[in-house]
């Protein structure tokens, strides 16, 4: 086989499990609807993280293996996503020990 058609297959496939995780997020998505009890909002903001996450960063990968995005345009959505999850973080104190 031709280096090319070896680098085509795996684009492919790496394609194809970005495509696999859309549709896992989706799922995910649909499942907290379908679960919620009465009362309760299914969608919480790590809810709609998660649903962000799942479907935008593979979005950037699908798109930038088929060369529709270009090097910076990639760098810039990548770390808006990083920077979109790592701001929710919320770190909490740490309690003081008893002395010691």
């Amino acid at each position: 086989m031709r280096a090319e058609t070896l680098y085509e297959i795996a684009t492919k496939l790496v394609e194809l499990g970005a495509a696999l995780t859309m549709v896992g997020g989706a799922g995910i998505l649909l499942y907290r609807i379908k679960k919620a009890p009465p009362g309760v909002e299914p969608l919480s903001g790590k809810a709609v993280q998660l649903i962000a996450i799942t479907t935008g960063l593979p979005l950037i990968l699908i798109l930038g293996l088929e060369e529709r995005l270009d090097t910076s345009t990639i760098g810039t959505l990548t770390g808006f996503f990083l920077g979109y999850v790592l701001a929710s973080l919320q770190f909490q104190p740490r309690k003081p020990g008893p002395p010691e």
